[in-house]
């Protein structure tokens, strides 16, 4: 998911698998249908302004969590550098994003898209943490169980491939 040239290194997974070798993955799916990232990036994007990486210096993550949610592109691309019989499996958990609200708090803040909008907007985000700590304990409130975790639905793609037999 974190590949600058996903194209490039699922040629180079290929290449490495034996003639009629399985490959698999597990990626997110869709922003949307993992809301554990998705409404703490919301929060965040309200309260800290949003810069794109092309205005700042600041080291970023590069293409994302969800850079291969979308079925059609990745099978295309798995297809253009010689995968066969490409499939995907839809899966869905609840996963812990915390043992405390604290922990789901600090857990938001430093992965995925909410984290990268603190760190893009560098001394500004820095400013505004005590402001999104208070507002993301609101949006991880409503995944905690009655034994204090936080647990939270996910949705993910298993993506299996195959190297062909030549």
């Amino acid at each position: 998911m974190f590949f600058n040239l996903p194209g490039l290194a699922m040629r180079n997974v290929r290449e490495s698998l034996k003639p009629g070798g399985k490959f698999t993955q597990v990626v997110w799916r869709k922003r949307e249908d993992n809301p554990w990232l998705h409404d703490a990036e919301l929060c965040v994007k309200a309260i800290v302004p949003v810069v794109s990486h092309e205005e700042t210096d600041a080291v970023h993550c590069g293409p994302g969590p969800f850079s291969m949610a979308g079925p059609d592109m990745v099978s295309e691309m798995l297809q253009s550098v010689g995968f066969e019989r490409v499939q995907f499996e839809r899966f869905d958990s609840d996963i812990c994003i915390g043992r405390s609200m604290d922990e789901a708090v600090q857990f938001a803040m430093e992965l995925g898209p909410a984290g990268e909008v603190i760190r893009l907007a560098e001394e500004e985000g820095e400013r505004l943490k005590p402001k999104v700590i208070e507002a993301l304990k609101e949006v991880v409130s409503k995944y905690a169980r009655e034994d204090g975790t936080y647990w939270a639905p996910s949705s993910a793609w298993f993506i299996s491939a195959y190297n062909p037999i030549v």
